[in-house]
């Protein structure tokens, strides 16, 4: 009897050294492939690195150059208002010279309504975006106690 658990014991052990081998094989293989992927995961993190460094030099190029563009829009701007003024008041002098004095009354009457409205919505926002207001108006305040 011992012999045959002998002879038993010897067919196990080359299936068990085979399957062991297969076993480290694909455990060899998992590691290779984890290693892998961790060299393509340090590349791709240069790789971002490199792309955030670049995005921030053209943030901080455009940062710069923001004072010039606003300047320049500035400057389109006032172009465009001076253009439509001189056409107003052109337009105007037209109306007076040929003798409709009520209608380019009404014009310069309604022309001062709408610059007027003009100047103070841009000085209301300028106004407030100085008192840097972070109230949030959903918010409920509390209520002054006065002893």
């Amino acid at each position: 009897m011992s012999g045959k658990n002998t002879s038993r014991g010897n067919n196990q052990n080359p299936v068990d050294t085979e399957l062991i081998k297969s076993f480290l094989e694909v455990q060899n293989q998992k590691a290779q492939n984890e290693l892998k992927h961790l060299e393509i995961e340090k590349e791709r993190l240069g790789h971002d690195f490199k792309l955030a460094n670049k995005t921030l030099d053209i943030q901080g190029a455009f940062i710069k150059q923001e004072p010039k563009e606003k300047r320049t829009t500035l400057v389109y701007i006032s172009v465009i208002c001076v253009v439509v003024l001189l056409i107003v008041l052109n337009f105007m002098f037209i109306l007076i010279t040929k003798g409709h004095k009520d209608i380019a009354q009404e014009i310069a009457q309604w022309s001062s309504y709408f610059i007027v409205a003009i100047v103070s919505y841009f000085a209301g926002k300028k106004s407030k975006s100085q008192k840097g207001d972070d109230t949030n108006p959903d918010e409920i305040e509390d209520a002054e106690i006065i002893p």
